[in-house]
């Protein structure tokens, strides 16, 4: 017997926390016409077309706000990248003209060197010739022509040696 009055008792706490739990949200899904006709009433499913309202509103200003975000930082990034290739091109520019001085001084050292070279060998033909103009000279007046010639030889030799030294310099 006293589980029959305990069951009304039960059913009676249900009822009364159902009652005092508060209202599930406005919507036209939940509930038949009558629980929308009541929420129409109560002025609760304006509420939440308000709420959504102002929710797809805030969204609204959130998302402009991130594509401003957006868009100043696509610019600064292309500026970024406009800036990084300036400077990989200049990068690129220097490499090249110092490859270049490089080279330039490898040739110079080179042409020096030829010089060098040239100027030693042409030192020695003239000395060459000068002991052959020497020998010469001793020799009789019908070799004269062959001494004219080592004259002259010799002459252009010199004026070449002067030309190199003037080159070098």
């Amino acid at each position: 017997m006293y589980r029959h009055h305990s069951l009304p008792l039960f059913l009676l706490l249900i009822q009364l926390a159902a009652c005092a739990a508060p209202p599930p949200p406005a919507s036209p899904e939940r509930g038949g016409l009558v629980t929308t006709l009541q929420q129409l009433h109560d002025g609760s499913y304006e509420q939440r077309l308000a709420d959504r309202r102002k929710t797809l509103e805030t969204l609204k200003q959130h998302q402009l706000q991130y594509r401003h975000n957006l868009a100043a930082q696509q610019q600064a990034l292309q500026v970024q990248q406009q800036a990084l290739t300036a400077l990989q091109q200049a990068r690129t520019a220097e490499a090249r003209q110092q490859e270049t001085a490089v080279r330039q001084h490898q040739l110079l050292q080179e042409r020096r060197h030829l010089l060098l070279t040239q100027r030693q060998q042409q030192v020695q033909a003239i000395r060459e010739l000068d002991a052959r103009i020497a020998h010469q000279q001793h020799l009789s007046q019908e070799q004269s022509v062959t001494m004219q010639q080592y004259r002259q030889q010799r002459d252009r030799l010199r004026r070449e040696l002067e030309l190199l030294l003037h080159l070098e310099l």
